[in-house]
């Protein structure tokens, strides 16, 4: 299968390349302990997986848990969401995690070889490209929310290169991820600092610390006490208009009274 991508690539289905993919724990969770940690749904999210995102599992006495639990290199997809973008996406576990569990919205995908497909390179490339897309297609809606079938999943097509070359990507893509992290956080100190310069220059402006001052231009308490009586006497005129308007009104009304003729 050639689409488009170099002649050392090959290109295999997901399927091929996981020995496990299997929904979650369906019972509703608590929001508060006591309980077992349980993934949110909205722990996963494309390129990421906040495992402090959690409510809590209690289990019956007689559940069997452990095959629920998290290992690092799991690759998380999002089974159902009310977002139809965060459908299909996956975040990979990248870090060893105590006790965690994982909900029915959610798919866990587990290699059978990590040597052979890296699990970073995986999560990059199901959120992108021709794999993106054929999740893409296979989202199904029903009242309102949106989801895809474990079997749509497995039949992704997935672009495969040597091992050297999944390197080569996840580093460069790391870096760039990076970059864009720093360029970020710099944006957020710029806007920051922005935000604190402009009350800093408004401050100086109503203190008149922003040009030099004319000892001839009269001081501030005179100006705003002539706009203060400017208003006044503006209100004051209205008034009077007012009141004029009201007696012509009443003076017509009674040359229009029957009997004045």
């Amino acid at each position: 299968m050639n689409r488009g991508s170099p002649d050392t690539w090959e290109w295999v289905s997901l399927d091929q390349l996981l020995y496990s993919l299997r929904n979650g724990l369906a019972r509703k969770p608590a929001d508060e302990l006591p309980g077992i940690p349980i993934l949110r749904i909205s722990a996963v999210r494309a390129m990421e997986v906040n495992i402090d995102d959690v409510r809590f599992y209690r289990p019956d006495s007689s559940e069997e848990i452990d095959s629920y639990l998290i290992e690092a290199g799991d690759i998380l997809f999002t089974r159902y969401n009310g977002n139809q973008h965060f459908v299909g996406v996956c975040g990979l576990v990248s870090e060893r995690v105590d006790k965690l569990l994982y909900p029915d919205k959610l798919i866990r995908g587990r290699l059978v070889n990590k040597d052979l497909c890296l699990p970073k390179f995986l999560e990059i490339v199901c959120n992108v490209g021709v794999s993106r897309a054929h999740i893409e297609q296979h989202i199904k809606t029903s009242a309102g929310q949106h989801g895809i079938a474990g079997s749509d999943l497995k039949s992704t097509p997935i672009p495969l290169p040597p091992v050297a070359e999944q390197k080569a990507i996840v580093e460069i893509v790391g870096n760039q991820f990076s970059a864009l992290k720093r360029l970020i956080s710099t944006s957020d100190f710029c806007s920051e600092s922005l935000q604190c310069l402009n009350q800093s220059i408004l401050a100086k402006a109503f203190r008149g610390e922003l040009v030099e001052q004319d000892p001839n231009d009269e001081p501030a308490s005179v100006l705003l006490d002539r706009i203060r009586a400017e208003r006044e006497a503006s209100q004051e005129t209205k008034k009077r208009r007012s009141a004029r308007g009201k007696r012509k009104k009443t003076t017509d009304n009674q040359l229009d009274l029957p009997g004045l003729d």
